[in-house]
C-alpha cells in the first residue's frame, strides 16, 4: 500500500516527540468537533469557579471544582445544580492555609448559594416535599450525601437502603448509622419540612 505524505508526518512526529522523552499529542481527524474544556459546555461551573475567586481568594483545595454528581441528589432535588470544592485533612495540617471545603447550588439566573447546616433553608431549596416514609428516605440520603460533600461515596457513603425512618407525631426522623458507635441523622416536620441535620464523620486517621 502506498503511505500518504500526512502519515509519514505523524508517524515522524511521533518517533522525534518520543526520543526526546516528551509526549505527542495526536491532531483530531478531520471534521471532528474541538475537544471542550470540563466547564466550557457548564455555565453552572464557569460560575462557581468565579464565585470561589472571588469570595476566597487564594484558598487551596484537593477536589474540584466539579459538579457534584449524584443519583440520590439528582433524585431529591430535581432541577437543581449542586457544585464542590474538597480538602483532605488525613489528620495533618491541610496543604494550605486556607483550605476549604464547601458545596454550593448556582441557579439557572447564576446566583450562588452555600449550603450550610446552620442555615436549613440553604437545603431546603429545591428539596422534594415529605409525605410517606419513601420520601423520607429519598430526602434524607440526598441531604447527607451533600451535608458529607461526597458525591461519589468515597469517604462517606450513603446509601438510601441503610436507613432507618421512624415516623411519630413529631415528623420523620432518619438516621443511618456509619458503624455501631456512630450515626447521622436528618429530621423532617410534621408538614415534612426538612427540620434537622445531625453528621457524624468518621474519626480522622
Amino acid at each position: 500500500m502506498r503511505t500518504s505524505r500526512r502519515s509519514l508526518s505523524l508517524v515522524a512526529t511521533c518517533v522525534v516527540g518520543l526520543l526526546l522523552g516528551g509526549s505527542v499529542a495526536l491532531a483530531a481527524p478531520p471534521g471532528s468537533p474541538p475537544t471542550a474544556k470540563p466547564d466550557a459546555t457548564d455555565p453552572g461551573l464557569r460560575t462557581f469557579r468565579t464565585w470561589l475567586q472571588q469570595k476566597f481568594p487564594g484558598a487551596g483545595w484537593d477536589e474540584g471544582p466539579a459538579r457534584f454528581k449524584s443519583a440520590a441528589v439528582e433524585d431529591a432535588y430535581p432541577f437543581q445544580s449542586f457544585y464542590f470544592v474538597f480538602t483532605h485533612t488525613l489528620g495533618i495540617r491541610p496543604r494550605a492555609a486556607n483550605s476549604l471545603s464547601l458545596v454550593a447550588r448556582v441557579d439557572a439566573q447564576g446566583n450562588v448559594e452555600r449550603l450550610d447546616q446552620l442555615s436549613l433553608d440553604t437545603y431546603r431549596h429545591g428539596l422534594i416535599p415529605v409525605k410517606k416514609a419513601s420520601d423520607a428516605r429519598r430526602a434524607a440520603a440526598a441531604v447527607l450525601t451533600l451535608a458529607f460533600g461526597d458525591p461519589s461515596g468515597s469517604r462517606t457513603p450513603i446509601k438510601a437502603g441503610g436507613l432507618k425512618i421512624q415516623h411519630g407525631t413529631g415528623g420523620w426522623v432518619c438516621s443511618y448509622p456509619h458503624d455501631p458507635s456512630r450515626s447521622s441523622s436528618v429530621r423532617f416536620d410534621p408538614k415534612g419540612i426538612l427540620a434537622a441535620i445531625s453528621t457524624n464523620s468518621a474519626p480522622v486517621p
